[in-house]
């Protein structure tokens, strides 16, 4: 076997890869792709559409409709509206189709049901169009916690507000390394990890695919019979294997 002889069939193949407009296009297309798609995207689909949700609140015996409107009332983004404040006698299914009803024909956006609950004084469920925005229903889990911690607190000694800081304070993380520390970390790292992982499984996707074309294309053309009459079947296709691979690590390498 004729080591320079696949060394130019390699070098050929690279060259005629790697000078391609699809190859360029795939390598600053592909990153931009996954940028948008981790971070553009999840922003879009969080977005509710509106400046103001319009919420109607049921409740089951609870008694806390009027704390939760004042609440629900001090969220900014986006403002809530409480549009009603029904007092129903249970969970029926007639009362919920109806605000399911008003829901679908976008009278309202959503309707929070709250039922008693004999451990934890209220539990509550929201039903709406669109309930994929993660920092909404943080925003409704914690005026739902707050109103019921306001009962369970109430005459005693605890202080309230105090308990509130408490449900947003976060975790600090702090990263050490020999360069020193650096707050925060795990979102970088995620991130990182997430988007190589992705570029990392798109290059094989697209070398694998690379290199079945290879071996075809001049075969289609009937150039494969002029080739194998300067070279061997080995040489030709040790040099074709050669030189996909290394136009699929310089774009990993690019990335």
């Amino acid at each position: 076997m004729n080591v320079t002889q696949i060394l130019k069939i390699a070098r050929r193949e690279y060259l005629a890869r790697v000078r391609s407009r699809a190859f360029i296009f795939m390598t600053v297309m592909i990153p931009a792709f996954l940028a948008a798609y981790m971070f553009v995207l999840p922003a879009l689909f969080s977005s509710t559409g509106a400046d103001t949700l319009r919420v109607a609140l049921l409740d089951a015996g609870t008694g806390l409709t009027d704390a939760l409107a004042d609440r629900l009332a001090g969220i900014d983004r986006p403002s809530i509206e409480v549009t009603e404040r029904v007092a129903v006698p249970d969970d029926s299914d007639a009362t919920r189709a109806r605000f399911s009803e008003a829901v679908r024909q976008e009278t309202i956006d959503g309707y929070l049901l709250l039922l008693e609950d004999p451990d934890i004084v209220a539990r509550a469920s929201y039903f709406a169009r669109e309930t994929g925005n993660p920092a909404l229903l943080r925003e409704l889990e914690l005026a739902v916690e707050s109103t019921v911690l306001d009962r369970l607190l109430v005459d005693t000694d605890v202080d309230v507000d105090q308990i509130r800081a408490l449900q947003r304070s976060d975790l600090d993380t702090v990263t050490v390394s020999d360069e020193g520390e650096e707050a925060g970390g795990f979102e970088t790292a995620l991130a990182s990890t997430l988007g190589l992982g992705m570029l990392l499984y798109m290059a094989v996707i697209i070398t694998g695919q690379g290199m079945a074309m290879a071996i075809v294309e001049e075969k289609s053309s009937r150039l494969i019979e002029v080739i194998l009459g300067a070279v061997t079947a080995t040489e030709f296709m040790a040099g074709k294997i050669l030189g996909v691979l290394g136009s699929g690590l310089t774009q990993l390498a690019v990335w």
